[in-house]
């Protein structure tokens, strides 16, 4: 039997199961004469479509039809002897279809290639697994949404035979999720359909209307004609039961709520749930951040993920309001109008490392990006102008300076200095990245090569991560709307902010935090025989992976089933697979975080970003299941996001640590909110975060191991840079496998 189209995967258990026949899963699709691959069948095994017959070379390409690698997804295109000559009539579909083959000739001539409009990837056995449609991936709220996987969902239920989900527009272009299906019961209805998606997908991928149906409509051609599926009615149309917010605190969580996540505030009411939503740990800082400004009192993450019903967390910040716990009261930033700061201790790390690598680029940070075609550059220098004139900092450079008897360094605001707009060729262009001069402003510089790219360096000393996006969603801003978000204080008012704080002991208790912490044995991270190529010569390298689609979604499940951030998530298993090649059961590390809890830092430019010692446990007779090693690592986590203002050269000489020689950097999806549309963006994709990845970091060349795992639209990437005196290309390799394969297997989570 040859099963092909789109396969009813109960209907095959059964009939493996119960009748003594061959079963071949086959592919192809009519324009290159029906069959393309296949494979054997056998009940319980993941389904491929096997591998390409002969005469049908197949192919995964990207966007711009270039093969991909192995384990990444891509569009099935197919070329060989049954590729058909094209549409009947139909000249611009045939074009768009049928193209080229650039990776095979028959006799010197042009031969054609067939885009299956499929998405797959290779496995590692030469196989093919088709993923679905490009076109059943849609995006709602930003986020994309694969259809089939709702259906496969959905058909988890016993009571369900079939299903299929389509994604609808209203009149006002907003879309919305559809849900038919057939059901063997009377028993099964759309809400616990809706009850059950809601413990395994995403709040955004749950569908608002289910209807019920006697069968799947097809086509003369025995596909499924979607066209035919019923119009859902406002008696389809399930929600959760809303109930509109009460009280002002409600309203503005609401409203807060609506702006971090991207839903109509009108949908979201007293009940409505910070996980649901899609919550974590970095949406909870910018929640507590909002709630600062808007409701002028200061909470926390660990706060915010404890009450994440709206009521809830409403009911909380109003108690908070009437008591007298003054430690929840928001601390003002005094405005100086000075030309001059103390540095922070961020800052205060970069300097001494800059000097002691005088005339390095150590510490540039620069960036490149594609502009627009029809970009207009004079307009991008203005925007550089007014984001030159309007944040301090850009104008700093940082000299010594005598405080009561003692060296300090200091930056000053120099308003003399000018912000030149440089000119290169794409053969000269490797020069613009220069030694800065600490005691020279300005510590940025702008480029262009051409009307083509944009270059952009600037000293750490100024800028981290955030920072980057914050300059590049600015410049948008300016170019669409001729404005740019407020200030309400300088850079130099938070450092004489900081520096007070610090000299009047507040931050005591931050040191209590981690002595109580290090309060044990620990050891630096060693891992015998580290370089079996006895390498002597420092030198970093960098292993870059993707974690693939598939298993991030698995990813996603298991952080909204269990409530868990995805720091916590990934730095356990991080921790974990270095315990496990180590042999410490106690892995003495470091996580670098944006440092940015505090709502005036919100469109701030500058250096935060925190380095903090952390101590990971993975006892080898502790009986606690790997699921609660990640919610007490993420316990930890929240506890450290509200002690970040000491740098770790300050701890570490505090507290008399041992050099760390090991960093965890995760990276979450951009939350700086742009109000300009990126449809208006000007650079050539609009998708900045690929290009400012390793901003985050604090300089990770101090560290032998830097773990840098960052989420991107549909999967994670995993970029690791080593120190080849300590690690081998080999072994390194081995830890980044060993990474992704704990990924891959989080169901069984529960009972390791």
């Amino acid at each position: 039997m040859l099963i092909g189209g789109e396969p009813n995967y109960k209907a095959l258990q059964y009939i493996s199961a119960n009748y003594n026949i061959n079963i071949f899963h086959v592919y192809g699709p009519t324009e290159t004469t029906v069959i393309c691959s296949s494979k054997p069948y056998s009940n319980g095994n993941e389904i491929t479509i096997g591998k390409p017959l002969c005469n049908c070379p197949m192919y995964i390409l990207d966007k711009y039809m270039k093969p991909v690698p192995i384990g990444i997804e891509g569009e099935i295109v197919i070329g060989g002897y049954g590729v058909g000559v094209g549409y009947l009539n139909r000249e611009e579909l045939t074009n768009e279809k049928f193209i080229c083959d650039t990776f095979n000739s028959h006799e010197g001539n042009e031969v054609k290639m067939y885009r299956s409009g499929d998405i797959g990837k290779w496995t590692k056995d030469g196989e093919v697994e088709c993923l679905g449609r490009i076109d059943f991936q849609v995006k709602i709220r930003g986020q994309r949404i694969e259809l089939t996987e709702i259906e496969n969902t959905i058909s988890e239920l016993e009571q369900i035979d079939n299903s299929v989900v389509l994604s609808k527009r209203k009149e006002n272009n907003e879309q919305y999720l559809v849900a038919y299906y057939i059901s063997n019961s009377e028993e099964i209805n759309g809400n616990q359909i809706r009850n059950y998606l809601k413990e395994k997908l995403p709040h955004y991928m749950i569908p608002n209307y289910f209807i019920s149906i006697k069968e799947m409509p097809v086509t003369n051609n025995g596909k499924l004609d979607r066209r035919a599926l019923p119009e859902p009615n406002i008696n389809d149309l399930i929600k959760e039961e809303y109930i509109a917010p009460e009280t002002e605190t409600e309203k503005e969580i609401c409203n807060i709520f609506s702006q971090i996540f991207k839903i109509d505030v009108n949908e979201i009411g007293k009940k409505s749930n910070f996980y649901d939503l899609g919550g974590d740990s970095l949406n909870a800082i910018s929640i507590a951040s909002l709630i600062e400004k808007k409701l002028n009192v200061k909470t926390n993450i660990k706060s915010i993920m404890n009450h994440p019903v709206v009521s809830d967390i409403s009911e909380y910040i109003d108690e908070l309001m009437k008591s007298d716990d003054i430690s929840h009261q928001v601390e003002v930033i005094e405005k100086r109008d000075s030309k001059e700061f103390p540095v922070t201790s961020q800052q205060l790390g970069v300097y001494i490392d800059s000097i002691k690598n005088n005339n390095s680029i150590l510490y540039n940070v620069p960036m490149s990006f594609k502009l627009r075609e029809d970009v207009d550059i004079e307009r991008i220098k203005e925007g550089f102008n007014q984001l030159f004139e309007k944040h301090q900092i850009l104008k700093s450079k940082y000299l010594k300076k005598e405080v009561n008897g003692k060296t300090e360094i200091y930056g000053y605001i120099d308003d003399e200095c000018e912000l030149n707009f440089e000119e290169y060729t794409n053969e000269n262009a490797n020069s613009f990245v220069r030694p800065f001069d600490l005691s020279s402003a300005p510590l940025i510089r702008v480029g262009f090569i051409g009307n083509e790219v944009l270059l952009i360096d600037m000293h750490h000393i100024i800028t981290d991560g955030t920072t980057g996006k914050i300059v590049i969603s600015e410049l948008n801003k300016y170019y669409n709307e001729g404005s740019m978000n407020e200030l309400e204080v300088q850079f130099g008012d938070y450092a004489y902010y900081i520096n007070e704080k610090m000299k009047s002991g507040i931050y005591n208790d931050q040191i209590e935090f981690y002595e109580k912490m290090f309060n044990e044995e620990y050891e630096t991270l060693k891992i015998n025989n580290m370089n079996e190529n006895n390498e002597n010569e420092s030198e970093i390298q960098n292993i870059t992976r993707e974690i693939d689609v598939s298993i991030s979604k698995g990813i996603n499940k298991f952080v909204k089933q269990y409530n868990v951030s995805k720091t916590a998530f990934f730095l356990s298993i991080y921790g974990y697979v270095l315990s496990k090649y180590s042999g410490q059961e106690t892995i003495y590390s470091s996580i670098i975080s944006a440092n940015r809890n505090n709502h005036y830092l919100e469109n701030m430019i500058g250096m935060f970003v925190s380095t903090q010692p952390i101590l990971l446990k993975f006892e080898e007779n502790d009986n606690h299941s790997f699921v609660e090693v990640i919610k007490e690592n993420m316990t930890t986590l929240m506890n450290m996001y509200n002690y970040q203002d000491l740098s770790l050269s300050e701890l570490t000489k505090c507290l008399k640590l041992k050099n760390v020689n090991n960093t965890f950097i995760y990276q979450p999806k951009s939350i700086i909110n742009s109000t300009s549309s990126l449809n208006k963006s000007i650079f050539d994709n609009g998708d900045i975060n690929e290009e400012i990845q390793s901003l985050y970091e604090d300089n990770g060349s101090k560290f032998d191991i830097t773990f840098n795992l960052a989420e991107k639209e549909d999967e994670y990437l995993i970029s690791v840079d080593y120190n080849t005196e300590f690690f081998s290309t080999y072994f390194m390799e081995k830890i980044v496998n060993s990474f992704i394969e704990m990924a891959r297997n989080v169901e069984k989570f529960e009972k390791m």
